[in-house]
């Protein structure tokens, strides 16, 4: 049985379709920009897992990637923070595994948990039409993912509460330990902003899909006071490891 899933989601000129009987779910576009998604899609998988793609196709007017369905659960992206930090959890224990140990690397470009499949042994990052191989800090998508947990749920007003930062905090220093940097990590809202703005990779992401991209979707206002208490809460926790090391020293 063949069924659309889904038609030019936020704008991509995609189809997307799922034939159960045979375990596939197949992506069609007939759009010059569907199209270089497609292309984007199957460099994605190319970098990241080979074994999905069953097949493909491109011309200059059509493109059909067929895709083997992973099996496993969905977790929606609208659930509260503290319900799925768990999922957060084995989301970074998969990136630090398989994303290159590097100071810059390629990215998935939308790692939100709308696009992450769980099973009982590992999570699965999909829907890769947003790939570039333009060099990001490490951590770029781990992080995104991260903040899109922590927002998403939210009304657009609705700020976190003093539980979700502390849990937040503690994942984000797990991807501290692993090699995230300050720079992309202190006032993150006003970085991921900067860089869709600037770089020429994410320029028809913002044309064709303008509230794709969640972080430039809030007012200045609430990504200051976002911002802020990510950053302030960065440097205590630094200062405190400053000071046992001083006190250690001192012993």
């Amino acid at each position: 049985m063949i069924r659309l899933l889904r038609s030019s989601s936020h704008g991509n000129a995609i189809s997307v379709f799922e034939d159960s009987g045979r375990g596939l779910i197949s992506k069609c576009s007939e759009s010059p920009s569907g199209i270089e998604r497609l292309q984007k899609e199957k460099a994605g998988w190319d970098w990241y897992r080979k074994d999905v793609l069953a097949y493909e196709y491109f011309s200059n007017t059509y493109a059909r990637l067929d895709l083997n369905k992973i099996a496993g659960q969905k977790i929606l992206y609208t659930k509260p923070f503290l319900k799925t930090a768990p999922v957060l959890e084995r989301c970074l224990a998969h990136y630090i595994e398989r994303w290159p140990k590097e100071q810059n690397v390629p990215v998935h470009g939308d790692l939100t948990l709308d696009n992450v499949i769980i099973d009982d042994e590992d999570a699965h990052f999909i829907d890769w039409e947003h790939f570039s191989m333009e060099l990001h800090p490490w951590g770029f998508d781990a992080l995104y993912l991260l903040l899109s947990a922590l927002l998403l749920p939210l009304k657009k007003d609705q700020l976190p509460s003093k539980e979700d930062y502390t849990k937040f905090m503690e994942l984000l220093f797990t991807l501290f330990d692993h090699g995230l940097s300050a720079e992309l990590a202190e006032y993150p809202l006003s970085k991921y902003r900067e860089i869709f703005q600037t770089r020429s990779c994410w320029a028809d992401i913002i044309k064709c899909s303008p509230n794709k991209l969640f972080p430039t979707q809030y007012d200045e206002l609430y990504v200051d006071i976002v911002d802020d208490q990510i950053t302030r809460r960065i440097r205590h926790k630094r200062y405190d490891e400053y000071k046992k090391t001083v006190q250690k020293k001192a012993a």
